[in-house]
């Protein structure tokens, strides 16, 4: 699991440093000062690579906080996809009345996985350099969460070879991440409930628009399987 967290761009560079630096023959490269040097410099590139993103995101604290975050996207999604159309619809024009939004999370009981992420999140500020990075930094690594939450789809893309479909929904799915980093970016300068509100505003927002599109994907699958 921690895999989809972790370097991987380093990784690859070094191992691509390496079979460039021995493609001109094993003997040459440890007879030739050049070789060796210039496999020195490209692992050195790769090491630059290695960003504080990277540092944060391989980290204990992340994936704590990465998992609990999914477990709240997980369950509300869940309640919001077995919404009836009616439902859907006074969700979607209820977005903004905090009200609504605090009774649909009583309704979907996941105020204790907020909390449970809260406390995450605490720890990770509090044991890494989390706070340090910059606000684009910070979204990608929410952006990195909601991929991980929602990359069960995304195989279901892959597995339908419908690339029209699969084009389409990678488009919206940017706009939603955008969003949703947005939106958790203003909240971050809030603090107690205002924060709380703001932030169950955001998620559920997201969840919806994720709704939305994941719909739009479903009916173009749909499609594309009665051409075939």
């Amino acid at each position: 699991m921690r895999k989809n967290f972790v370097i991987v761009t380093f990784v690859t560079t070094f191992i691509m440093s390496i079979v460039y630096a021995c493609s001109a023959g094993q003997n040459d490269w440890e007879e030739d000062l050049d070789n060796s040097m210039e496999l020195k410099t490209a692992m050195a590139r790769g090491a630059k690579n290695y960003t504080r993103v990277d540092s944060i995101a391989e980290s204990d604290e992340f994936l704590d906080y990465a998992i609990s975050m999914c477990s709240l996207l997980e369950k509300l999604g869940s309640y919001i996809s077995q919404m009836s159309e009616e439902d859907y619809k006074v969700l979607k024009n209820n977005i903004e009345n905090e009200e609504y939004i605090s009774d649909l999370w009583e309704r979907a009981d996941v105020n204790s996985l907020y909390e449970d992420m809260v406390l995450k999140r605490d720890i990770l500020e509090c044991n890494t350099i989390y706070l340090s990075l910059t606000d684009e930094e910070q979204a990608l690594l929410a952006k990195e969460i909601v991929q991980f939450r929602y990359i069960q789809t995304r195989k279901i893309i892959d597995k339908q070879e419908a690339y029209q479909c699969q084009q389409t929904y990678e488009l919206h799915k940017d706009v939603v991440d955008g969003v949703y980093a947005r939106a958790m970016k203003q909240c971050k300068e809030l603090s107690g409930d205002a924060r709380k509100n703001c932030e169950e505003k955001a998620v559920t927002e997201l969840t919806t628009m994720y709704e939305d599109i994941n719909r739009e994907l479903r009916e173009c699958l749909e499609k594309c399987e009665k051409k075939i």
